[in-house]
Protein backbone atom coordinates (compact mmCIF):
# COMPACT_ATOMS: atom_id res chain seq x y z
CA UNK A 1 0.00 0.00 0.00
CA UNK A 2 3.15 2.51 0.85
CA UNK A 3 4.58 1.76 -2.80
CA UNK A 4 0.95 2.44 -4.46
CA UNK A 5 0.54 5.76 -2.80
CA UNK A 6 -1.96 4.96 -0.17
CA UNK A 7 0.22 6.54 3.02
CA UNK A 8 1.00 4.33 6.14
CA UNK A 9 -0.33 0.57 5.97
CA UNK A 10 -1.37 0.99 9.64
CA UNK A 11 -3.98 3.67 9.36
CA UNK A 12 -5.12 2.23 6.02
CA UNK A 13 -6.55 -0.80 7.50
CA UNK A 14 -7.86 0.78 10.51
CA UNK A 15 -9.81 2.81 8.50
CA UNK A 16 -11.34 0.00 6.47
CA UNK A 17 -11.99 -1.62 9.66
CA UNK A 18 -13.86 1.40 11.18
CA UNK A 19 -15.88 1.71 7.77
CA UNK A 20 -16.68 -1.96 7.71
CA UNK A 21 -18.02 -1.41 11.36
CA UNK A 22 -15.71 -4.44 12.96
CA UNK A 23 -14.10 -1.93 14.95
CA UNK A 24 -15.15 1.23 17.53
CA UNK A 25 -11.69 3.04 17.68
CA UNK A 26 -10.95 5.33 14.97
CA UNK A 27 -6.71 6.11 14.29
CA UNK A 28 -5.93 9.55 15.41
CA UNK A 29 -4.41 10.58 12.54
CA UNK A 30 -6.70 11.80 9.51
CA UNK A 31 -5.33 9.13 6.94
CA UNK A 32 -8.97 8.47 4.97
CA UNK A 33 -7.65 11.68 2.78
CA UNK A 34 -4.65 10.34 1.63
CA UNK A 35 -6.72 7.25 0.99
CA UNK A 36 -9.24 9.01 -1.34
CA UNK A 37 -6.53 11.22 -3.33
CA UNK A 38 -4.69 9.43 -5.48
CA UNK A 39 -1.43 11.38 -6.65
CA UNK A 40 -2.24 13.08 -9.79
CA UNK A 41 0.88 12.70 -12.66
CA UNK A 42 2.11 15.06 -15.11
CA UNK A 43 0.77 14.55 -18.80
CA UNK A 44 3.33 14.30 -21.19
CA UNK A 45 1.06 15.27 -24.26
CA UNK A 46 1.49 18.79 -23.55
CA UNK A 47 5.83 18.50 -24.32
CA UNK A 48 5.10 16.09 -26.77
CA UNK A 49 2.87 18.76 -28.80
CA UNK A 50 5.75 21.05 -28.10
CA UNK A 51 8.47 19.01 -29.53
CA UNK A 52 6.45 17.94 -32.77
CA UNK A 53 5.60 21.97 -33.24
CA UNK A 54 9.64 22.92 -32.95
CA UNK A 55 10.37 20.21 -34.82
CA UNK A 56 8.13 20.98 -38.11
CA UNK A 57 9.01 24.48 -37.69
CA UNK A 58 12.64 23.77 -37.71
CA UNK A 59 11.67 21.48 -41.17
CA UNK A 60 9.65 24.46 -42.85
CA UNK A 61 12.52 27.28 -41.48
CA UNK A 62 15.13 24.75 -43.57
CA UNK A 63 13.10 23.93 -46.14
CA UNK A 64 12.39 27.53 -46.52
CA UNK A 65 16.17 28.76 -46.58
CA UNK A 66 16.96 25.98 -49.39
CA UNK A 67 13.92 26.93 -51.36
CA UNK A 68 14.57 30.83 -51.42
CA UNK A 69 18.28 30.88 -51.08
CA UNK A 70 18.67 28.65 -54.37
CA UNK A 71 16.71 31.48 -55.89
CA UNK A 72 18.58 34.15 -54.75
CA UNK A 73 21.93 32.82 -56.07
CA UNK A 74 23.08 32.95 -51.56
CA UNK A 75 23.26 29.56 -51.29
CA UNK A 76 26.37 28.34 -53.54
CA UNK A 77 28.03 31.41 -54.02
CA UNK A 78 27.71 33.60 -56.72
CA UNK A 79 24.92 32.85 -59.76
CA UNK A 80 26.27 31.49 -62.55
CA UNK A 81 24.12 29.65 -65.39
CA UNK A 82 26.50 25.92 -64.38
CA UNK A 83 26.40 24.63 -60.94
CA UNK A 84 30.36 23.87 -59.49
CA UNK A 85 29.99 20.04 -58.46
CA UNK A 86 32.32 19.66 -56.01
CA UNK A 87 31.85 15.80 -55.28
CA UNK A 88 31.81 15.30 -59.24
CA UNK A 89 31.56 11.31 -60.02
CA UNK A 90 34.52 11.48 -62.41
CA UNK A 91 36.52 13.53 -60.08
CA UNK A 92 40.17 15.44 -60.76
CA UNK A 93 41.51 17.45 -58.48
CA UNK A 94 43.23 21.10 -58.46
CA UNK A 95 45.81 22.37 -55.63
CA UNK A 96 46.43 26.32 -56.37
CA UNK A 97 49.43 28.14 -54.68
CA UNK A 98 49.62 31.39 -55.02
CA UNK A 99 52.03 34.09 -53.63
CA UNK A 100 51.34 35.94 -51.31
CA UNK A 101 47.23 35.04 -51.55
CA UNK A 102 44.96 34.90 -53.65
CA UNK A 103 40.93 34.35 -53.66
CA UNK A 104 40.14 31.27 -56.12
CA UNK A 105 37.56 31.49 -58.39
CA UNK A 106 37.09 28.41 -60.41
CA UNK A 107 34.11 28.52 -63.30
CA UNK A 108 32.55 31.68 -61.73
CA UNK A 109 32.47 30.36 -58.16
CA UNK A 110 34.34 31.83 -55.71
CA UNK A 111 36.07 28.45 -54.14
CA UNK A 112 38.47 29.01 -51.57
CA UNK A 113 41.28 31.54 -50.48
CA UNK A 114 44.64 30.56 -50.50
CA UNK A 115 47.11 29.60 -48.73
CA UNK A 116 45.46 25.63 -48.14
CA UNK A 117 47.21 22.70 -48.67
CA UNK A 118 43.51 20.54 -49.65
CA UNK A 119 43.10 19.68 -53.10
CA UNK A 120 39.64 21.04 -54.50
CA UNK A 121 37.48 18.38 -56.24
CA UNK A 122 36.48 19.07 -59.98
CA UNK A 123 34.97 16.95 -62.76
CA UNK A 124 36.91 15.97 -65.30
CA UNK A 125 36.98 18.44 -68.59
CA UNK A 126 38.08 22.63 -68.97
CA UNK A 127 37.64 24.44 -65.87
CA UNK A 128 38.57 28.48 -66.05
CA UNK A 129 40.58 29.53 -62.37
CA UNK A 130 41.10 32.77 -61.63
CA UNK A 131 43.13 34.05 -58.55
CA UNK A 132 42.20 37.78 -57.29
CA UNK A 133 44.61 39.49 -55.09
CA UNK A 134 43.12 43.27 -53.84
CA UNK A 135 46.59 44.66 -54.74
CA UNK A 136 47.68 42.95 -57.69
CA UNK A 137 46.24 42.20 -61.35
CA UNK A 138 43.91 39.27 -62.05
CA UNK A 139 45.43 35.99 -62.93
CA UNK A 140 43.18 33.72 -65.01
CA UNK A 141 43.80 29.90 -66.46
CA UNK A 142 42.19 27.81 -68.55
CA UNK A 143 43.18 23.94 -67.02
CA UNK A 144 41.87 20.65 -68.59
CA UNK A 145 41.55 18.17 -65.98
CA UNK A 146 41.35 14.12 -67.25
CA UNK A 147 39.65 11.73 -64.97
CA UNK A 148 41.34 11.08 -61.61
CA UNK A 149 44.33 13.42 -61.97
CA UNK A 150 45.70 16.41 -59.57
CA UNK A 151 47.07 19.64 -61.33
CA UNK A 152 48.96 21.80 -59.06
CA UNK A 153 48.59 25.63 -60.11
CA UNK A 154 51.68 27.16 -58.51
CA UNK A 155 50.78 31.31 -59.40
CA UNK A 156 52.95 34.21 -57.82
CA UNK A 157 50.51 37.58 -57.77
CA UNK A 158 52.41 40.67 -59.22
CA UNK A 159 51.62 42.49 -55.26
CA UNK A 160 52.20 46.43 -55.68
CA UNK A 161 52.28 48.82 -52.93
CA UNK A 162 49.29 50.29 -51.86
CA UNK A 163 48.14 53.89 -53.67
CA UNK A 164 49.61 56.31 -51.17
CA UNK A 165 47.50 58.80 -49.39
CA UNK A 166 46.41 62.02 -51.31
CA UNK A 167 49.50 64.00 -52.46
CA UNK A 168 47.35 67.43 -51.65
CA UNK A 169 47.67 66.62 -47.68
CA UNK A 170 50.18 67.90 -45.62
CA UNK A 171 52.63 65.22 -44.90
CA UNK A 172 53.88 65.15 -41.59
CA UNK A 173 56.96 66.92 -40.95
CA UNK A 174 59.62 68.05 -37.70
CA UNK A 175 57.44 69.49 -34.99
CA UNK A 176 56.79 73.72 -34.78
CA UNK A 177 59.47 75.50 -32.41
CA UNK A 178 56.43 76.38 -30.54
CA UNK A 179 54.48 73.34 -30.58
CA UNK A 180 54.06 72.31 -27.45
CA UNK A 181 54.36 68.71 -28.41
CA UNK A 182 57.90 68.69 -29.51
CA UNK A 183 58.70 69.14 -26.12
CA UNK A 184 57.49 66.05 -24.56
CA UNK A 185 59.62 62.71 -24.50
CA UNK A 186 57.72 60.16 -23.45
CA UNK A 187 53.63 59.23 -23.74
CA UNK A 188 51.11 61.99 -22.20
CA UNK A 189 49.57 62.09 -18.63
Amino acid sequence: LSRAGGGNPTNVIAHALHDAGLTLSVPSSDTKSEIAASPERASLAPAVRWLVLSLVLALAGGAAIQWFGADAGIIGGTRSRTRLELLPPRRAYLRVVAMPWAHVIVDGQRVATTPFARAIPLRAGKHYVRLEHPNAPTERREIELAPGETILLDVAMKVQAPPKPDAGKRTPGPPDAGDASADRVGPSP
